[in-house]
């Protein structure tokens, strides 16, 4: 059943309703009763279903909206507000278009938001807001408002302790710049506080973090990079630890937290809003400045002066830079310290390589951002003779048996008692006794003494560097006969060997070992290794010619 009833009268708000349209509501009637004389109350009786249908009439003149309104100002970062105008504007016909601005309360100003008579947005920086309100082509323009922004430190969630005074934090200190003694209160923001409650900070870079308690609990950090108001796993460190600002850090003003809870708190990277029984949190600004790449790379530092032909050499530069796009060029010059220059190498700031002929290295450092770059110090690094380059790492462990005396031609003749693990010496330059000089073609003798245990037979193996390419070659070996102490080999020097300083080597060891040509840098046990250098020359003949000189008278 439907039953009619007529009201005038009613009002309905300007504002409520956009448009013309119809309201659906329920309606409870009340019949008011007096019980005994006392209190009056209302008795529900029945409840219906009611539908209002209503027609705005048209606006009409210039809207004046006055003011526009915010329900609240500052405001946090992306945190949401809304907006409003002073004055109502009736009529149907009514249009909204809000307004934002970024720079002046003049503008210029951009189109935002619903055709509404309220906005409800957010910002990420401090803004203008109005609203032009249109009705029949006559506009009217709300006075604009600011809306500023709170400071980060203001917006995030609230950190709360119980037990006041049971832990304290007695003093944080991050990088040099922030070094805070503090007193013992539940919770204190330091935001905007004097120099030494805050920093500057460089991405890429690592800084020292220390906090000093009162009692040693649970403690923990945590820097919002992102500045998105919200404490992250990725953001949370543990105390006493260095802290590195990511590249992608966001430049500006920043939210350190730092808490103390007792031992019984897993201070975890969740617990940065959580309630905490005893303990301390203090909240921080820190400013996170760009990363400025600076190549100084300083000298170029090679592993070694001088290497042998075809040897691994290291080389690296003085001072690292540090950056997410740090680019090294290594280059290379035969010539001189000033070049020219040969590029090589990969992109690192260590690179090993390795030459024959003396050069000079050096690494061109770039910083991709901004495209800087410096250049390291030129090094220079020389060959060694090829006699200096023969293996003298891990031929012996044990040195007997042990070559007490050697003897070849007329000029070496050295006797040693160096007898000792790892059973390897090198007597080049050694002084007299311990070179000579031989002749192409001519044959000389080599004599040895040993000291050697008598349950083994000894062996005793000779190479000479006859082509001075400094290798030991299988062609190059002599085995000495050996009887019991002594040892010797006849040696004719080829008629092929090179002229000048060559290097000669002697290895004994026990006849249990099998030595061969190709065994001149072969590990053993036992035994010992003597290198010498020798000097090699062409046999010169000398022809004397006689004159008879007769005169006559």
């Amino acid at each position: 059943m439907t039953t009619t009833y007529t009201r005038t009268g009613l009002t309905i708000a300007n504002g409520v309703v956009p448009s013309n349209g119809q309201l659906n509501f329920r309606m409870e009637p009340q019949v008011a009763a007096i019980l005994n004389g006392f209190d009056r109350y209302m008795i529900p009786n029945n409840t219906w279903s009611v539908t209002v249908h209503y027609t705005w009439p048209a606006c009409t003149g210039i809207p004046a909206p006055g003011n526009t309104t915010v329900s609240a100002n500052p405001v946090c970062f992306n945190s949401t507000f809304q907006l409003g105008l002073q004055d109502s504007t009736y009529g149907a016909g009514v249009d909204y278009q809000w307004q934002r601005s970024t720079m002046f309360p003049a503008g210029p100003y951009s189109n935002v938001g619903p055709n509404n008579r309220s906005f409800t947005t957010s910002q990420d920086q401090m803004s203008w807001y109005r609203c032009r309100v249109t009705c029949n082509g006559m506009t009217g323009t709300s006075v604009a408002v600011q809306v500023n922004n709170r400071p980060n430190y203001d917006c995030y969630c609230p950190a709360t302790h119980s037990a006041i005074g049971s832990y304290c934090i007695t003093n944080v200190s991050f990088g040099g710049t922030l070094n805070n003694p503090s007193g013992c209160n539940t919770y204190t923001n330091y935001g905007g506080g004097p120099a030494n409650t805050t920093g500057t900070f460089m991405q890429g870079h690592t800084y020292p973090f220390l906090m000093t308690v009162s009692h040693y609990n649970q403690r923990a950090v945590w820097i919002d990079f992102n500045q998105n108001m919200s404490f992250e796993a990725s953001e949370y460190f543990t105390d006493d630890t260095n802290i590195t600002i990511p590249y992608n850090a966001l430049p500006g003003p920043t939210n350190m937290r730092v808490r103390l809870g007792s031992n019984s708190t897993t201070m975890g990277p969740d617990m940065a809003c959580e309630h905490i029984y005893g303990g301390e949190t203090e909240e921080y600004t820190i400013t996170i400045a760009p990363f400025l790449c600076e190549p100084v790379p300083g000298n170029t530092v090679a592993s070694t002066s001088s290497s042998c032909t075809g040897a691994t050499l290291g080389l690296s530069v003085q001072f690292g830079t540090i950056g997410p796009e740090v680019l090294h060029q290594w280059q290379v010059s035969t010539v001189g310290a000033n070049g020219p220059w040969t590029n090589f190498g990969t992109n690192t700031a260590s690179i090993t390589t390795s030459q024959s002929v003396a050069s000079w290295y050096r690494a061109v450092v770039t910083c991709a951002t901004g495209s800087v770059s410096g250049i390291s110090t030129p090094v220079m690094v020389g060959v060694n003779p090829f006699y200096d380059c023969y293996c003298n790492t891990q031929l012996q462990t044990n040195a007997q048996p042990c070559i007490s005396n050697v003897s070849f031609g007329t000029g070496l003749n050295n006797s040693s008692s160096n007898c000792v693990a790892p059973g390897y010496t090198n007597y080049a330059g050694g002084g007299s006794g311990t070179t000579g000089t031989y002749m192409k073609g001519v044959q000389y003798g080599l004599s040895t003494t040993l000291f050697f245990n008598p349950n083994f037979n000894s062996q005793l193996s000779i190479w000479m560097d006859h082509d001075r390419d400094g290798v030991f070659s299988p062609s190059e070996w002599y085995a000495s006969q050996v009887s019991g102490s002594t040892g010797s080999v006849s040696i004719t020097i080829p008629m092929t060997a090179a002229v000048g300083i060559t290097g000669m080597r002697l290895r004994s060891t026990y006849e249990f070992n099998t030595v061969g040509g190709g065994d001149a840098c072969t590990n053993y046990f036992f035994g010992e290794t003597e290198d010498y250098l020798i000097t090699s020359r062409r046999l010169c003949l000398v022809l004397v010619f006689r004159s008879r000189i007769r005169s006559q008278v």
